[in-house]
């Protein structure tokens, strides 16, 4: 087995080849291909990104004129 100690790691067993990409994000989309000798095979890779959710909205506020106005929100 090989891995580069991060996220990547590429088993070997018989005939058999598993490459294997732990904590997957949207930046390791794209192509995977497999090349052996003159043969070759590829597949694609779409991670699909959770739905952004509010936790906590913003509420409304009265300031007076010149002061600082700040609305804070919490996202899931």
């Amino acid at each position: 087995m090989f891995s580069n100690g991060l996220c990547f790691s590429l088993e070997v067993v018989g005939k058999k080849h598993r490459l294997t990409i732990n904590q997957v994000n949207a930046n390791h989309c794209g192509t995977v291909k497999f090349v052996a000798s003159n043969a070759e095979t590829e597949a694609k890779l779409i991670v699909l990104e959770p739905l952004v959710q509010f936790v906590s909205q913003i509420k409304d506020l009265i300031i007076e004129e010149k002061s600082e106005a700040t609305f804070e929100c919490e996202v899931s």
